[in-house]
């Protein structure tokens, strides 16, 4: 009998698909659709302690391609215990109040966090990773702000702060780091010596804006005069988000929540398998709607029903086995073999620029074995799937 459900970081889930902490979580009505729609979980809209300024919110996007945010609204307080305190009423799903505190100043994390405690979260979320949030920002003596992205950079940093919350809370602590740092194990390692709950991975880069360049170079968005840099979002953070995903669960023994670019029922199967035991999704609920998450909870069930998977546990890490470091790599195929039969004459595969191995002969794809380096190209291309491999 195939169960989505499990427990992680000490709390129930229904599922492992999680809401994201964005404008998808920022009102009780969007958190209820959520739960008609079938999440599990989701991370409210970020809180600040104190904000000298309201953000702004501004969202670009290509659907399907990319998403860009260079701007963003943040509660304040007493909004964001509103919140939490409305969707503990109004649903049952697991709420997690994503939070910052000011840097080193560990009573401002603490105070933040017990708030929300108190408020009813089931777990807080220290937003440890938006890579503008301090962009420009200065503290009144003229010294850079230490929040978002610039906290999750310092491993030493995350693993006091985790570790002073840890010491007053009794709910679950997940920390959501930077990912733009050389070497990210060692900050979840920060999070696991500070006993950390959980860790949030979303390899989410600062990139710059879109751009009119028929319009001197203004921002595309509409509403903007000028933009600064922002954070990327959807497909391209995918595979980034796997290596973290991956590197960490090869190394540090913690729970991990991983998102980034998830979009369909594949890839929340795919984090899963690189060692993910929640998946948190996003962007494409901007673009698409919440009924995106009823399609890859039925799509999870039905591959576990034909595959024999009765538990997400069942499934966790077992990519890793096949990860191997690039001095170890082994073919079991050497040379291009194209079926016939499959081929539909597109000559998709012909158009390769560093092959000179395949051409079309009575419209059918052929291949000189001499000229073949195996690259797999051609594998990965063909909309007809007519490629095969073999030794000989």
């Amino acid at each position: 009998m195939v169960s989505l459900k499990q427990q992680v970081g000490g709390l129930t889930y229904d599922c492992p698909l999680v809401v994201g902490s964005s404008p998808l979580t920022d009102s009780v009505e969007l958190i209820k659709m959520a739960e008609d729609n079938g999440a599990a979980a989701v991370s409210t809209k970020l809180t600040l302690l104190h904000q000298e300024k309201q953000g702004i919110r501004q969202m670009y996007g290509e659907r399907g391609v990319w998403g860009f945010c260079p701007s963003d609204k943040r509660n304040n307080l007493e909004d964001g215990l509103r919140l939490i305190r409305g969707a503990k009423e109004a649903t049952n799903l697991v709420i997690w109040a994503n939070i910052t505190g000011f840097g080193a100043d560990l009573e401002s994390w603490v105070e933040i966090a017990k708030a929300f405690e108190q408020a009813g979260a089931d777990a807080v979320e220290l937003n440890l990773t938006c890579p503008n949030f301090a962009a420009g920002e200065k503290n009144s003596d003229g010294s850079a702000k230490h929040i978002g992205g610039v906290v999750g950079k310092d491993p030493a940093m995350v693993e006091q702060i985790v570790c002073a919350l840890k010491a007053n809370l009794k709910i679950p602590v997940w920390s959501k780091p930077a990912s733009e740092v050389l070497d990210y194990t060692a900050t979840a390692r920060g999070v696991k010596n500070g006993g950390g709950d959980g860790i949030v991975i979303n390899a989410t880069p600062l990139v710059a804006p879109p751009i009119d360049i028929y319009r001197g170079g203004r921002p595309k968005m509409p509403a903007l005069k000028n933009c600064g840099f922002g954070g990327m979002q959807g497909p391209p953070l995918r595979q980034m988000s796997y290596r973290l995903i991956a590197n960490v669960a090869k190394s540090v023994d913690i729970p991990i929540a991983g998102g980034g670019g998830i979009e369909k029922w594949e890839h929340a199967i795919e984090a899963i398998f690189f060692g993910a035991s929640l998946v948190t999704i996003c962007t494409k609920l901007l673009w698409d709607g919440f009924p995106v998450l009823k399609d890859i909870r039925q799509g999870m069930t039905r591959f576990m029903e034909e595959n024999g998977y009765e538990t997400v546990a069942q499934m966790r890490g077992l990519a890793l086995e096949h990860l191997v470091t690039n001095d170890k790599i082994e073919r079991q195929g050497r040379y291009a073999v194209a079926n016939a039969e499959k081929c539909n004459g597109c000559g998709l595969c012909s158009r390769i620029g560093s092959c000179t191995a395949i051409t079309l002969v009575n419209k059918k794809a052929t291949v000189d074995k001499e000229k073949c380096s195996g690259c797999g190209l051609c594998w990965a291309l063909c909309p007809g799937h007519s490629f095969t491999f073999t030794m000989q």
